[in-house]
């Protein structure tokens, strides 16, 4: 059990990393993110069939508001990527974690013991590293700023709030019927999404057709395709599983901060992304205080 918690954690990292790996625009974002939630949806109800789980009317509304916030999301994450740092831009993705701690300790009691206290202000801090101007030195060796990308700080900021809000919409769901049937509630969840995206992009077509540029770009896309339909349900599915396997306090620590930790590696090592000092206290900062989060 313990060799999958690991395996849900390359997971995560290859969502991240089929995310940064997608060049898909406009009409195309839409069209990849339904592909990918169209496979997700049929490895999800792959799951329901073989452990028997059926769909009940309580999902439908959490269902829908999933769809919303998931394709939106998918958007900025994509936009994010292509404007900024992968490293940074998946941390903030995983900060959603504080708004989910802290919304969780306000409104359905849950204990803010000292770890997650500790790990709520360490990823403000963490966060506050990262989004600081850098600083480099001209020609004249006189010491700069480096001009702010503020687009991607609003899309990283939007970023961590759909995902706060998908965890909240689900926790939510779980707690009105006692975790009840969640592959089927992920199966619905992802064929919603997938519903909805279809829409969306046939009304996109009404107005500008850009069909075929677009499924041009799906065939350059389907290796990042792949890697985030594989890691997206495979990292919630196994999670699911094995919330009723494994101590939680093994399994979101391992997941959250293994994933991320591969993510820095990845976006340092074959992105050759800028490092400083800052950045890289941060990152650091920002990857404990979120396994802190999940203690």
């Amino acid at each position: 059990m313990y060799l999958l918690v690991f395996v849900s954690a390359i997971f995560l990292f290859l969502n991240n990393l089929g995310g940064k790996t997608n060049k898909s625009e406009g009409a195309g974002n839409i069209l990849n993110i339904t592909l990918v939630v169209g496979a997700a949806s049929l490895a999800s109800w792959l799951i329901c069939l073989i452990t028997k789980q059926s769909v009940t009317k309580d999902m439908f509304l959490f269902a829908g508001i999933f769809a919303v916030l998931f394709i939106t999301g998918m958007i900025a994450m994509y936009k994010a990527y292509t404007c900024g740092s992968m490293s940074a831009t998946s941390l903030f993705g995983n900060a959603s974690l504080v708004v989910v701690v802290l919304f969780s300790a306000l409104y359905f009691g849950d204990t803010m013991n000292v770890f997650k206290i500790i790990g709520v202000i360490g990823v403000l801090v963490s966060l506050t590293l990262l989004t600081l101007p850098e600083k480099s030195k001209d020609k004249q060796e006189s010491v700069t700023k480096q001009p702010f990308n503020i687009v991607w700080l609003l899309l990283c900021l939007y970023i961590l709030f759909i995902n706060s809000a998908i965890s909240i919409a689900g926790k939510f769901r779980q707690t009105q019927v006692g975790g009840a049937n969640p592959f089927a509630y992920m199966a619905l969840c992802y064929t919603m999404t997938f519903v909805l995206g279809i829409v969306a992009y046939a009304i996109m077509q009404c107005k500008k057709n850009t069909l075929k540029t677009d499924f041009e770009n799906v065939k350059q896309c389907i290796p990042s395709l792949a890697m985030q339909t594989i890691g997206n349900a495979g990292s919630n599915l196994l999670v699911t599983f094995l919330s009723t396997q494994v101590n939680g306090a093994i399994l979101y620590p391992v997941n959250s901060g293994v994933g991320l930790i591969l993510t820095v590696l990845c976006s340092f090592i074959f992105f050759h992304e800028k490092k400083t000092w800052l950045k890289i206290l941060g990152i650091v900062l920002g990857v404990v205080a979120i396994v802190l989060l999940n203690l």
